[in-house]
């Protein structure tokens, strides 16, 4: 869906472009998105006529691909909010993890929670004790019980355009926070005073 995304983007403010991305969306190394970067700028110089059009143009195509980092991260932003939300004394740390990959799939990525699960990539976060990483930890298949008083740490992750495995996507984005275990629900210990949760794009 991301990839689309960027191709109406293209249709929209870069007309001249929209044949040569249809052609590179169509090729599974799209996912692997930086290494077209320079072939898209060569085809706005060529398209270009003359150095104004054409850093105009290149300001335009920054500006997609701002658009494109953000949309990625809000869904990995939507992801982890929606495993503070279901913690509570009392659920399981499965219930955690389903509810972070729930807000992929409502993003329109279901298969990229069915191919981490195929890797068994399924953890998205660890308990915080004496040491930094301490199980039990928040994966799918886990039924221990949250605890009043513990302190957990939520880190899902979602890959670029839904992309996997890794190693062919250009991009990773995730968030962590720390997260103490209330009687009625929880507390972040990591909280925006602290450091912000807004992706800074330069």
């Amino acid at each position: 869906e991301g990839a689309y995304k960027f191709k109406e983007w293209v249709n929209t403010y870069l007309p001249k472009l929209a044949n040569q991305v249809d052609r590179i969306l169509h090729e599974e190394k799209y996912l692997n998105y930086h290494s077209y970067k320079g072939e898209i700028l060569e085809l706005l110089k060529k398209q270009s006529n003359s150095i104004r059009e054409f850093k105009n143009m290149e300001i335009t195509f920054q500006e997609l691909e701002k658009k494109l980092h953000k949309t990625n991260y809000e869904i990995a932003r939507k992801s982890e909010q929606a495993a503070i939300n279901a913690v509570v004394p009392g659920a399981t740390y499965g219930d955690v993890y389903e509810a972070s990959q729930n807000a992929i799939r409502e993003a329109g990525y279901p298969e990229f929670v069915t191919n981490s699960q195929a890797m068994n990539w399924t953890s998205i976060g660890h308990n915080i004790g004496l040491d930094l990483h301490e199980l039990p930890g928040i994966s799918k298949d886990n039924k221990e019980i949250l605890k009043t008083n513990q302190v957990i740490c939520i880190e899902p992750f979602f890959y670029q355009n839904g992309g996997f495995p890794i190693w062919t996507v250009s991009n990773k984005y995730g968030l962590e926070d720390q997260i103490l275990i209330t009687e009625t629900g929880y507390e972040i210990l990591s909280p925006d005073e602290f450091i912000t949760r807004d992706i800074w794009i330069i």
